[in-house]
C-alpha cells in the first residue's frame, strides 16, 4: 500500500495537494491481495479514512501534517521543502531459535511462554546468550524498529533480578519511559506470580523523575497511575487502568479490577531508601540523585546493568551531558563497590560508524 502511494505522490511531483489520496476500492485490492482486514488496519490506525471516503497510510499522513504545518489554525503555511525516501527494513524471523536453547530459569521461560514469545530470531538469541555471559564491558543493539531489541536486554535484565542484581534503565523522555514501565509491567505481573507461589520475594520496579511524589503525602489516590493499563487484564483482552490505591493504610498501585502490584515502588523516598532491582529513570534524574545525600543508596551497591535505550538521541549538548553522568556514576560505584556496570546501548536509527565512548 505505501508502495502504491509513493506512487501516485511521484506522478504528482511528490505535492500532496495535487496527489490523488487513496480511493477504497484500491486499499481493498491490496488488503485482499495480502490477506489483510481493511477493518484492523483502521483499528491499528495504520490507515486513515477522510470525510470524503478516501485513505491515507500513517506513514503519509504523518508527512503531510509535516509539510504542511501552519503556526496557528488560521495562520498561513509555513514554506517548507520536502524529499520522500522510501526504504524497505524485512523484519526477522521470531522463529528462528527456541527459548529451550537459552540457559534461562524455569520463572523466564514461562514468562515468555505467556507472552507468546516461545521462540527468538537469530538475532535476538545470539544477543540474549552474549549479554548474559557478560564477556563485555559494553552492548550495543542497533537494529530496525520492531526487530525484539527490548526483550533482547530485558531477559538479562530479569535474570539478572532474580539473582538480586540490579539494573538502571535511562531514557531521554518521560514518555518513553512510562511506555516502557508498561512493557515490563506484563513480564514482570508473570514472574512475580511465580516467585510469590515459591514464596520469594518480587523482583520490585520503580520510576524516579519528575513526575514520582517525592512521598505519600504527594501521592493523589484514585487517581491513574502514569495512565497505564493492566497488565494482566490485558492478558485477558479486558480493559482497566492502574490506579494509586491504599490497601491496609498502605499505598499500593492497584488496577480498576482489584489486581495488586505491590512490587511497584511508588515515590521518591521509597525508590531512595529501598532502591529496586529495576529502576527506570532519565539522565537528567540521574545527575540530581549523584548528587543528592538522601539519594546516595542508589550507588552503595553494586549495579549489574546499565540500558541507554534509544541511544541515538544522545549527541552534541545531551551526548556529553549523559557521557559524564555515566562517568560520575561509574566512579561512584567503584568507590562505593569496587565494581562497574555492564553498558547496554539500544538504537534502531545508529547512524553507521558511529562512534560510541563510555
Amino acid at each position: 500500500m505505501l508502495k502504491f502511494e509513493r506512487e501516485k505522490l511521484r506522478k504528482a511531483s511528490d505535492d500532496f495537494l495535487a496527489a490523488e489520496r487513496l480511493k477504497e476500492k484500491e486499499v481493498k485490492s491490496i488488503c485482499k491481495k495480502f490477506g489483510v482486514d481493511l477493518k484492523d488496519l483502521l483499528r491499528e490506525r495504520l490507515l486513515f479514512k477522510y470525510p470524503d471516503g478516501t485513505f491515507r497510510t500513517l506513514h503519509y499522513d504523518i508527512v503531510f501534517r509535516l509539510v504542511h504545518i501552519r503556526e496557528r489554525e488560521v495562520g498561513s503555511r509555513i514554506p517548507l521543502e520536502c524529499k520522500i525516501y522510501q526504504n524497505i527494513e524485512f523484519l526477522p524471523d521470531f522463529t528462528e531459535r527456541s527459548i529451550e536453547g537459552l540457559d534461562l530459569p524455569l520463572e523466564i521461560k514461562e514468562m515468555l511462554s505467556k507472552s507468546d514469545k516461545r521462540t527468538l530470531s537469530n538475532f535476538q538469541f545470539e544477543y540474549i546468550n552474549a549479554i548474559s555471559k557478560g564477556k563485555h564491558k559494553a552492548y550495543v543493539i542497533s537494529s530496525p524498529t520492531a526487530t525484539g531489541k527490548t526483550l533482547i536486554f530485558t531477559v538479562p535484565m530479569i535474570k539478572a533480578a532474580l539473582k538480586g542484581e540490579r539494573t538502571i534503565l535511562i531514557y531521554p523522555r518521560k514518555a518513553l519511559a512510562s511506555d516502557q514501565l508498561a512493557a515490563l509491567l506484563e513480564f514482570l505481573a508473570s514472574v512475580n506470580e511465580r516467585l510469590r507461589e515459591e514464596k520469594k520475594p518480587p523482583i520490585t520496579v520503580g520510576i524516579d523523575d519528575g513526575d514520582t511524589p517525592r512521598n505519600t503525602n504527594e501521592i493523589k489516590y484514585g487517581t491513574e497511575f502514569r495512565g497505564i493499563a493492566c497488565p494482566i487484564c490485558k492478558r485477558k483482552k479486558e480493559d482497566a487502568k492502574l490506579v494509586y490505591s491504599k490497601v491496609n493504610g498502605l499505598p499500593l498501585v492497584k488496577c480498576q479490577r482489584g489486581h495488586e502490584f505491590n512490587f511497584i515502588l511508588l515515590t521518591k523516598e521509597q525508590i531512595w531508601n529501598n532502591p529496586p532491582l529495576v529502576l527506570i529513570t532519565n539522565g537528567w534524574t540521574i545527575s540530581r540523585r549523584l548528587m543528592e545525600p538522601q539519594a546516595q543508596r542508589l550507588f552503595k551497591e553494586p549495579i549489574r546493568y546499565v540500558v541507554l535505550d534509544e541511544a541515538h538521541v544522545y549527541r552534541e549538548e545531551m551526548g556529553a551531558h549523559i557521557h559524564f553522568v555515566l562517568k560520575r556514576m561509574r566512579k561512584s560505584l567503584m568507590k562505593n563497590t569496587n565494581s562497574e556496570p555492564t553498558i547496554i546501548v539500544s538504537s534502531a536509527t545508529l547512524p553507521k560508524n558511529t562512534l560510541l565512548s563510555f
